[in-house]
């Protein structure tokens, strides 16, 4: 009888090895990914702490009230805070504007709060605070920056203010931001977040300090505001409201052409597209805000009265045509 030995066994070492290796890799990974998420927590938890509340100290709504004629929204940008368009709610304040800018979902206070927000979401807030200001005054007019003016050309399309105005609207993007959308899927395996911060977003030092941004994002959040910027695409040949677009051409997150095909899009017979050279991505926070600021509350008082006689422009301005705007 011919004994067993241990040689007659043929071990499938190259599965074996497959599993070793899988199996190695998805700890590895997983390893990364909690690296990466204590990392970048502890960094913006150290920038921005969280107050009682769950919000940010300096990051909550701006409410201000006003009289019964006119009101204007103003909606902040991607994970970025009202602190951001503060400049425009205090000059539109003093223009005799009743204001409102939200902190909308997932903003202001921490990046898993962000992570849990969606492009609905956010619409489902300004639209409530844009129907909650018209019920307040005669006549409203409306305001974003960057993801706030994709919402407020949304919300312009489907119930038009009586002017609008869009700083650095998020209505194009980078080719680094549409590749980081489309392999998210891919990326959020191992990098649940991902540090976003840009010095050519928000070139005054000053400001730069003084903001409640979160400089970081999710894979879920990237997601949602590329579905939120094809909602305002579509949303640009309704819009019928007097619309003034400011744009800067070294904007770092809107590439200026496509920014300027889009305004040729808006549905408005009367448009002015500005130029702020010079400037990051987020005007009403930059070194020029009260240029840009002044421009919105001028653009206002046209055609929501309170200025010069309304729905006429300044002399020697075209009505749809490009104005380089300087400090």
């Amino acid at each position: 009888m011919r004994r067993f030995r241990v040689t007659d066994v043929q071990i499938p070492w190259i599965p074996i090895l497959i599993v070793v290796a899988s199996v190695g890799a998805a700890v590895a990974m997983l390893a990364w990914r909690e690296r990466n998420r204590r990392v970048v927590l502890r960094r913006v938890l150290a920038r921005r702490p969280v107050g009682a509340d769950g919000v940010i100290p300096g990051a909550h709504s701006i409410s201000i009230p006003g009289g019964v004629a006119r009101g204007a929204l103003v909606l902040h940008g991607f994970g970025d805070t009202p602190q951001s368009v503060r400049g425009l709610c205090d000059a539109l304040a003093r223009a005799g504007f009743g204001v409102e800018a939200p902190l909308l979902p997932g903003h202001g206070r921490t990046l898993m709060a962000f992570d849990r927000a969606t492009e609905q979401q956010w619409l489902i807030e300004a639209r409530a605070a844009w129907l909650a200001l018209r019920s307040r005054y005669g006549t409203c007019v409306l305001a974003g920056q960057s993801m706030g003016g994709a919402l407020a050309l949304i919300l312009a399309a489907e119930d038009p203010p009586a002017a609008l105005v869009v700083c650095a609207p998020f209505v194009a993007s980078t080719s680094g931001f549409d590749r980081a959308v489309r392999w998210s899927w891919l990326w959020a395996l191992w990098q649940p977040y991902v540090e976003t911060a840009d010095p050519r977003s928000l070139r005054d030092p000053e400001a730069l300090v003084q903001s409640r941004a979160y400089g970081a994002a999710t894979h879920r959040s990237l997601r949602s505001l590329a579905r939120l910027k094809r909602q305002a695409v579509a949303a640009l040949g309704r819009v019928r409201a007097p619309t003034l677009m400011v744009l800067s051409p070294e904007d770092n997150r809107v590439p200026a052409a496509a920014a300027e095909a889009a305004f040729g899009a808006l549905g408005s017979a009367d448009k002015s597209l500005q130029w702020r050279p010079g400037e990051g991505h987020v005007l009403l926070a930059d070194r020029g805000r009260e240029a840009v600021a002044a421009a919105a509350v001028d653009w206002f008082t046209r055609w929501a009265g309170g200025g010069k006689n309304r729905g006429q422009m300044a002399a020697g301005t075209s009505p749809s045509g490009p104005v380089r705007l300087t400090s």
